[in-house]
């Protein structure tokens, strides 16, 4: 794993402890006493996905943007879910999935890539 470590807990002697963190991205942690390090826990993360209705399709944003981001959009037909078209992000992460929308629930879905989950956006209930 590229990169240098940083201490984010100590735990007291004697005790536990806990932290919160706020992942931008994939990440790894370990825990460590002294020289002896642990097995390494990868923590995956999901891009931030957000979509909203709009005429003549469906927009929305991805963040962390990447230009090129391939962008997925859904329906759902009983208990699967089917595209329904597609988009390619801009270099602030924005898109527009240009479709003929007709009732039913729809998301946005981000295939995993560079280290990343995938990721989904809220249900839209549409119609």
């Amino acid at each position: 794993m590229a990169g240098a470590w940083t201490e984010v807990a100590t735990r007291p002697a004697g005790g536990t402890f806990a932290f919160t963190a706020k992942l931008l991205g994939p990440t790894s942690f370990r825990l460590s006493a002294g020289t002896l390090a642990g097995p390494l826990l990868v923590v995956p993360v999901a891009p931030l996905v957000k979509a909203t209705p709009q005429e003549g399709g469906i927009g929305g944003a991805v963040l962390p943007a990447r230009a090129g981001t391939r962008i997925q959009v859904q329906v759902l037909e009983r208990d699967a879910w089917l595209p329904a078209g597609e988009a390619i992000a801009d270099d602030v992460g924005s898109f527009f999935a240009e479709l003929e929308v007709v009732p039913g629930v729809y998301r946005v879905r981000v295939a995993p890539a560079r280290g990343f989950a995938e990721g989904l956006s809220p249900r839209l209930r549409l119609g």
